[in-house]
């Protein structure tokens, strides 16, 4: 990925305040006649007497538009100054250029003309210009703003009607180097969302790839609004509404308001806020008046395009300090009211949460339209994906998405590449989402991860299933799977493989947990109380995402292995180093000092990867595996011929309707952690595959090879009895069908 810095000396200060009488000098539109959701733009010469053009308590400037239904629309105005951008190896430089001024941003919605008034208000005094008029004209490239389906609550589609599945990601934007290499090629193998954080804008003071150090500046801080950051995101949400790319726009992050960061947040009293506790940030009212300023800012310059997906209030909001729901469920309700108040366009509203699944409150919430949390360390994002998917999907009768996904919160300078050079996690995020009824991908979390030509084949692949398929116009029932068996009968029997794993940091336990407590693997591999499940094994432990051993129950058909692999480890500062025991029905079976394996993972424990198993004879067992050294590791368990099969060891997932079916294939062993241990996956072969629930008549299926996005055979199947039998291609790591039933 490439990185730039922009040039601080060339970040000229911006006088904000003015003196004189209100007065409304030039006032330029862009064009008379714009298309529907084209930005008809005003800029406005506005004189009088203020200290700072944020607040609207000193200055307002607003268009008042009665469009041709004869609706009328007030759309805020904002503070623009303009900049010049350049670029030399590597660096970007920002001038000012010209003076500021003041500019109304609007996209009509319908066709016919609309007239308008300026109006401004400071000092007490309102002044008004005369009416003038714009015309819309039809544009059917454009389908309008994203909405919540009023037909299937579950999904999104465009103004127009159109379905949207998103497919996204979410990747830090510090430069505009990066998206004009990147978005293009997104786009191009069907990427539409982007979630990026725009706290830089009102939140930050400073950011720590800044080349100069922090120092106050006047038009910088509380209540004020970064022109320069502003000005970026123009030109970031121009790139997208020209190739497709909408942005969730993340507008508060605990992250920039505490620890290292604190003395840089405009919140500070230090810096002229109102807190000197960010715990009260909340309930503090000069506080919660300046998030409303910020968004009435973020509505006025942005509000108009179709590039914004949504107002995401916050990143990971749990983990503000002393977070508790209740709290936050009053500061959510009153800002999304805010929000609905002055959006006209009525973008999304949502929140997001750092542990997927704290904060049900909020979750339950009308005023917030999504379902959005993260995790990271997961080893089968698979079924992580599905299952909470399909929880919250259930639960809330919203969309559901993942804010953010990835492989561990703290990798090396390379990021997660080296740690999933096959892009696995993403693959099976995408397709997990997909077949568990959720309304678009996770949003793969950025860093270098993202920068490779499989994450776009991936995205290509899952693009070309998505098209044409009527998400938010269909009610979906998940897949009725009644049998998986071989092409060929006869044969022995066949054992497939079960992996089963505990939670990371990204998740709250329903209470402190029992140590003894006995976790059943049962035939199917499904692993019961799996919610209290810890990942981390530190001896002594028995809090947060660590515990001391866990304890495993099940019964093995034949003769199988039963093995742990160990992701990471985290060596204490001083003592012994971490050991791995296993005991198999009270008898020890495996101990393995977690030492370094090498110089390389001697500067990076967390690159550690190692998987060790032992034999286990056909029958019930209690395994127990535990740390007893020092400092912690990361465990997962994969057990051996194990889930009876009666035909090829996959997973089978999907989604059905009356007249479409869509189905994922997938081989237990296609997860990031085997891809990173060196474990291929063994094709399996043809099978047939029977679905239940299935209107008689003739379907046309597509099958597709979902990692290399290869079409490989179209056919006509009949259903009969309410039954389906597909022919299944031998599979190595995953595939996926579509059907649509033939309408006479």
């Amino acid at each position: 990925m490439t990185t730039t810095t922009c040039d601080a000396a060339q970040d000229e200060i911006v006088e904000l305040a003015r003196t004189g009488p209100l007065e409304i000098g030039d006032c330029s539109v862009n064009k008379r006649r714009v298309a529907r959701y084209e930005r008809f733009e005003l800029t406005v010469d506005l004189q009088g007497e203020w200290d700072n053009p944020f607040d609207p308590g000193q200055v307002s400037v607003e268009a008042v538009l009665t469009a041709p239904s004869g609706r009328t629309l007030t759309v805020p105005g904002f503070f623009y100054q303009e900049y010049r951008r350049t670029v030399r190896e590597g660096t970007e430089r920002y001038n000012t250029v010209g003076a500021p001024c003041w500019k109304v941003r609007f996209a009509p919605s319908e066709v016919g003309e609309y007239s308008y008034c300026l109006r401004a208000v400071n000092g007490g005094k309102e002044i008004a210009t005369e009416p003038d008029v714009l015309t819309s004209t039809a544009d059917t490239n454009n389908r309008g703003y994203i909405r919540v389906s009023a037909h299937n609550p579950l999904y999104l589609e465009y103004e127009d009607g159109t379905p949207f599945f998103v497919l996204g990601v979410c990747q830090h934007i510090s430069d505009l180097i990066l998206p004009e290499s990147f978005y293009p090629r997104l786009a191009a193998a069907g990427g539409n969302l982007n979630r990026i954080f725009a706290v830089r804008i009102g939140e930050r003071m400073h950011w720590p790839w800044d080349p100069a150090p922090f120092e106050p500046r006047p038009d910088r801080g509380f209540g004020k609004m970064c022109l320069r950051h502003s000005w970026m995101l123009d030109r970031l949400l121009e790139l997208g509404e020209h190739v497709g790319v909408t942005h969730a726009l993340s507008l508060a992050n605990p992250t920039d308001m505490q620890g290292s960061n604190w003395p840089t947040c405009c919140y500070n009293a230090a810096n002229g806020g109102p807190l000197t506790d960010i715990r009260d940030y909340a309930t503090n009212e000069a506080a919660r008046a300046n998030f409303k300023r910020e968004l009435r800012y973020f509505v006025a310059r942005w509000g108009y395009s179709t590039a914004v997906f949504s107002w995401n209030l916050w990143n990971e909001v749990n983990w503000m300090p002393d977070f508790t729901p209740e709290t936050y469920v009053g500061w959510h309700r009153e800002m999304a009211a805010y929000l609905r108040q002055i959006d006209w366009a009525h973008h999304l509203i949502h929140t997001n949460y750092g542990k997927i699944n704290d904060v049900p409150l909020l979750d339950s919430l009308p005023e917030l339209q999504l379902v959005s949390s993260n995790t990271y360390g997961m080893k089968d994002f698979a079924a992580v994906t599905e299952t909470w998917t399909r929880h919250f999907t259930a639960t809330y009768r919203k969309p559901a998405m993942f804010g953010e996904f990835g492989i561990g919160h703290r990798m090396n300078a390379d990021g997660y590449a080296p740690h999933d050079p096959n892009r696995v996690m993403i693959h099976n995020g995408y397709w997990a989402a997909l077949t568990a009824g959720g309304a678009g991908t996770g949003w793969a979390f950025g860093w270098n991860w993202l920068q490779h030509e499989t994450f776009y084949t991936y995205t290509a692949a899952l693009k070309r299933f998505v098209d044409g398929i009527p998400f938010s116009r269909r009610e979906w029932r998940p897949l009725a799977t009644e049998a998986l068996r071989f092409a060929r009968e006869g044969g022995p029997p066949r054992y497939g493989t079960a992996l089963v794993e505990g939670w990371p940091h990204n998740f709250q336990w329903p209470d402190a947990g029992d140590p003894d407590r006995v976790f059943r693997v049962e035939s199917d591999g499904r692993l019961t109380g799996q919610e209290h499940m810890r990942a981390f094994l530190r001896r002594g432990a028995s809090h947060g995402a660590h515990t001391a051993g866990v304890n495993l129950a099940m019964a093995y058909p034949v003769d199988g292995v039963f093995a742990v692999f160990v992701a990471e480890t985290n060596p204490a500062a001083d003592g012994p180093p971490p050991q791995l025991r296993v005991t198999l029905d009270g008898q020890s079976a495996l101990e393995e000092e977690l030492r370094p394996l090498g110089p390389s993972a001697t500067h990076d424990p967390r690159n550690y990867y190692q998987r060790y198993a032992i034999p286990v004879s056909r029958g019930t067992h209690r395994i127990r595996v535990e740390n007893t050294g020092g400092g912690n590791f990361s465990v997962a368990f994969e057990l051996e011929d194990f889930i009876p099969r009666q035909g090829p060891d996959l997973q089978v997932r999907g989604l059905q309707t009356d007249d479409v079916i869509l189905v994922w294939l997938k081989h237990p062993r296609f997860t990031w952690l085997h891809a990173r241990t060196g474990i291929e996956p063994d094709e399996q072969p043809a099978g047939m595959l029977t679905i239940g629930g299935v209107s008689d008549g003739t379907w046309v299926a597509e099958w597709f090879d979902t990692v290399e996005n290869q079409l490989i055979r179209r056919s006509a199947e009949q259903a009969e009895g309410g039954r389906l039998v597909l022919n299944t291609p031998p599979v190595k790591t995953s595939g996926a069908v579509r059907l649509f039933r033939c309408m006479r």
